[in-house]
């Protein structure tokens, strides 16, 4: 137990104390919470018995578990279900994602989906027939919102009907005649002014880089910024929720996530020859756009800091 404690102590070195203690303590709630949280031990271990028949290079999310496939919403303001994980992503043997999938279904069984082992198992046989099955098509496919079933249409619905107003009503509060993020220690953490400051700054920096039109810029006017709580492999790390002017007016803020990019917890032990990326950012969204049929709204790479 101590060399495994001291294993997962030295992957989180460096993190923010503050927002690394929640991950601690939500890897304690559950086994599935504590393997979303130590995706780099399931790749140390892969890597020192390796068992798995050799598989052809894939995209890789990395980290496909069974809560890093969600709904969101598009660029083109559609809703999606697909992976919305790629912290990890990179250029890998395909079964290493088909592997910790399974290993997350099985894990997940007892608490999360509250099934039997021998459902599990059955779950896992099932997953694996489907797989196959549109393997064998050659051509990667999509969920709609009018022929999704059961939970999944009920998350498309949901993200389809979700306003942002209803959003900013839940995550900000007026303070006078200035619209503030809850910091209430739940879905936020405070910053110091001065760091609220310098990330206003570099996110105008960037704007100012990027678009041409006035109205373009002043969408990513930084009024307020907080740590933001989610997640649990990468909790610890560098993470946002910025409030920005966006439209305009009291109803026109948007919430933007921000979050620090670092190295793919499979960098170690893959063999496999990796495209040359610019920064770790890029490649996240390089992977996360051939990987989805319609990647997220507003997803870009920016610089803070030299990160």
């Amino acid at each position: 137990m101590t060399h495994l404690a001291n294993r997962i102590l030295a992957y989180n070195q460096g993190r923010i104390p503050a927002l690394l203690a929640y991950k601690y303590a939500g890897m304690a709630e559950s086994p599935f919470r504590f393997l979303r949280g130590s995706c780099h031990l399931f790749y140390q271990d892969l890597a020192a018995r390796p068992a798995l028949p050799p598989s052809p290079p894939v995209w890789l999310c990395g980290d496909l578990h069974l809560e890093n496939f969600g709904c969101y919403q598009a660029d083109n303001g559609l809703a999606y279900f697909d992976i919305n994980d790629f912290d990890e992503a990179l250029l890998g043997p395909a079964l290493w994602d088909l592997a910790r999938v399974l290993v997350s279904l099985l894990v997940a069984a007892p608490d999360v989906l509250q099934t039997s082992p021998e459902q599990a198992w059955q779950l896992a046989q099932d997953f694996m027939s489907h797989y196959r099955r549109h393997l064998q098509t050659g051509k990667a496919g999509m969920i709609e919102r009018r022929t999704a079933k059961g939970l999944v249409r009920a998350f498309m619905r949901s993200v389809g009907q979700r306003k942002r107003r209803q959003l900013l009503a839940k995550r900000t509060q007026w303070q006078g005649k200035q619209r503030q993020i809850i910091t209430d220690g739940e879905k936020a953490l405070p910053l110091e002014p001065e760091q609220k400051a310098a990330i206003a700054a570099q996110v105008g920096q960037w704007a100012a880089q990027h678009f041409s039109a006035p109205a373009q810029r002043q969408f990513y006017q930084v009024e307020d910024a907080a740590y933001r709580i989610a997640g649990t492999g990468s909790m610890g790390l560098a993470r946002y929720v910025l409030l920005v002017r966006g439209k305009g007016g009291s109803n026109g803020h948007f919430l933007l996530d921000l979050k620090v990019a670092q190295a793919s917890a499979l960098a170690p032990y893959l063999t496999q020859a990796q495209p040359v990326w610019a920064n770790e950012a890029q490649r996240m969204i390089a992977v996360q756009q051939r990987v989805q049929f319609a990647s997220p709204a507003l997803l870009a790479p920016l610089e803070i800091d030299g990160k």
